[in-house]
């Protein structure tokens, strides 16, 4: 290698040198200031979810702190005018609704799964009601056939 650098002329050693400069300052940006730049975004893009999630938590810490006044806030609706209520607000059509001791079962024809979600999601939050038992089998495009929801007061 020394050969060779002293078999170049001085005119071709300058060349080589100023690419092998501009080379290592390429290298330099690419890892380093790139890596970098990138890094911050992912912060700053972290850094706002979690501002949001404290905005969530600071508007809500009383219901967090104190379940029992959050309870407080649920409407006490016999369950067949709940379910059928809810179930016509966010168009689910119930096909079997069962009631026996403290347990409610619903058969429900196919329907997106993030309705679903939905639907217990208000029975829990609005209604005060829990489900304990969930049967479903997942249709195709998001569809899910719930063959047995069943549901308990509190």
């Amino acid at each position: 290698m020394k050969q060779w650098w002293y078999n170049l002329q001085s005119r071709e050693r300058v060349m080589v040198s100023v690419g092998a400069v501009i080379v290592v300052l390429i290298l330099l940006y690419q890892f380093g200031w790139v890596s970098y730049q990138n890094a911050l975004v992912r912060s700053r893009a972290q850094l706002a979810q979690d501002q949001q999630t404290l905005n969530w938590v600071l508007a809500h810490r009383n219901k967090l702190k104190n379940p029992e006044q959050a309870r407080s806030t649920i409407k006490s609706v016999p369950f067949s005018q709940a379910a059928n209520q809810l179930a016509g607000a966010l168009n689910i059509s119930i096909t079997r609704m069962q009631q026996s001791d403290n347990h409610y079962v619903l058969n429900i024809a196919p329907l997106p799964f993030n309705t679903l979600l939905e639907y217990i999601h208000r029975m829990q939050n609005q209604y005060g009601y829990q489900v304990i038992v969930l049967n479903l089998q997942a249709g195709e495009d998001g569809q899910v056939q719930v063959s047995q929801l069943q549901f308990k007061q509190g």
